[in-house]
């Protein structure tokens, strides 16, 4: 993040900077901001990720296993319903997640997921042939 200022007044004069209400991550992480530092408090609780794979043409794409991998290289894998649909749960928050789906018939791009606070987040994945 940059900061820019237009300084106005005279030589050696001092004018106190209050930060007065600003977001981090769009409010997901517990911070305190004191004399101009910002210190980010440790993450607790568990979020999850929801999601569905889609063909091309927007249909769900059943059987194909999904894996999420944390940045330690932690890793949990599901299988998707018929419909399409698969969930992971019971992921600390504060992570980032790598979240890759392997079919027999269509590629996926691997997505990058944060969970910031206890809610799921949502995701969908559209297969390419």
């Amino acid at each position: 993040m940059n900061l820019h200022f237009n300084v106005i007044g005279v030589a050696d004069s001092k004018t106190v900077l209050r930060w007065e209400r600003f977001v981090l991550n769009e409010g997901g992480i517990d911070f305190k901001a004191v004399s101009g530092e910002v210190t980010v408090a440790a993450s607790t609780g568990n979020g999850s990720i929801n999601g569905r794979l889609l063909d091309p043409k927007g249909s769900g794409i059943a059987r194909t296993l999904v894996t999420v991998i944390d940045t330690k290289g932690n890793s949990r894998t599901v299988m998707t319903s018929s419909l399409g649909y698969f969930q992971l749960s019971e992921l600390p928050i504060g992570e980032t997640y790598t979240v890759r789906a392997v079919s027999r018939r269509y590629r996926f791009n691997a997505q990058s997921i944060s969970i910031t606070n206890g809610n799921a987040v949502e995701m969908t994945m559209i297969g390419i042939e």
